[in-house]
């Protein structure tokens, strides 16, 4: 299932999105975080990971939504979550030299 075709609500104590939402089309990107958020019991976190950047388009044949700090925050609005922590890290796979943004953001209520 894709996440944006979820229609849980309340009942995961966490969702674990790992270089997923960022083959999420960006004016797609705000709803499918609000069904996640809705997905999730009061309080719970999402662990998301996007690649490290401002790229929004094909690559080879996909989709991609590369993120900074900065530019997660405007699909977060109305989502009802909230950033707990972000960290860049390196790709570890050989040959890589792929950043990656990764966030906890925390259900707020």
């Amino acid at each position: 299932m894709k996440a944006h075709d979820m229609k849980f609500k309340n009942i995961f104590d966490g969702i674990w999105v790992c270089a997923s939402l960022l083959h999420v089309p960006s004016n797609e990107l705000n709803d499918t975080l609000k069904k996640c958020s809705d997905a999730l019991k009061s309080k719970e976190i999402i662990y998301a990971s996007f690649k490290y950047g401002s790229f929004d388009g094909q690559r080879n044949g996909r989709f991609f939504l590369d993120l900074d700090e900065k530019s997660i925050k405007k699909y977060l609005i109305d989502t009802n979550l909230s950033i707990v922590d972000t960290k860049i890290t390196e790709d570890v796979r050989a040959n890589r030299n792929t950043k990656w943004l990764n966030l906890i953001l925390r259900k707020i209520n």
